[in-house]
């Protein structure tokens, strides 16, 4: 088993009940995350870890990081011999309907903006199971169904409340 990294869980209401073949499930239905730099980089190595065909360049994973009030992921775009990097910084919040919001704050491709590449980066992660565009900037995540997505063993019923980014970790609260 591959550790991604630690997650502390702090103020955790769990309710367990009985799931398929009788097995106990635990269900969260609210807690306090506190995901260190480190635990987030991994993450987002594992959720990008497969190229995306964004139009006509393929996207691939190059790094992240954690920045105040939101995130910075580098991706290399190659088309043919061109292979450039793309900077996308996100600002992260609460969406309103219990999921969380990332909203393309800025998106650069080398040291010039990339308005150009935001339609089609959005369409493309769109159809990934559990992000929806929720504006034209922006992308709902429903945790629940990532978690699902990647057989996490748990019922995650919370909803994002509060989402609080420094360099160090993101917080985020969930009732």
């Amino acid at each position: 088993m591959d550790v991604l990294g630690d997650i502390i869980v702090t103020n955790a209401v769990v309710r367990l009940h009985t799931g398929l073949g009788g097995r106990l499930r635990p269900a969260v239905h609210a807690c306090e995350l506190r995901l260190p730099n480190a635990g987030f980089v991994r993450i987002v190595e594992q959720l990008l870890a497969e190229p995306l065909d964004v139009g006509p360049a393929t996207l691939r994973y190059d790094s992240a990081r954690l920045i105040r009030d939101g995130v910075e992921v580098v991706v290399r775009a190659r088309r043919g011999i061109f292979n450039q990097s793309v900077t996308t910084r996100i600002r992260l919040s609460p969406a309103g309907n219990g999921q969380l919001r990332a909203t393309i704050a800025d998106l650069r491709l080398g040291p010039l903006g990339a308005g150009w590449l935001l339609e089609s980066v959005l369409g493309a992660v769109n159809t990934q199971p559990g992000m929806r565009q929720s504006g034209p900037k922006s992308i709902d995540i429903d945790i629940a169904t990532l978690l699902r997505e990647r057989d996490v063993p748990v019922d995650w019923e919370a909803g994002v409340d509060v989402v609080q980014a420094t360099p160090e970790a993101l917080v985020i609260v969930m009732t």
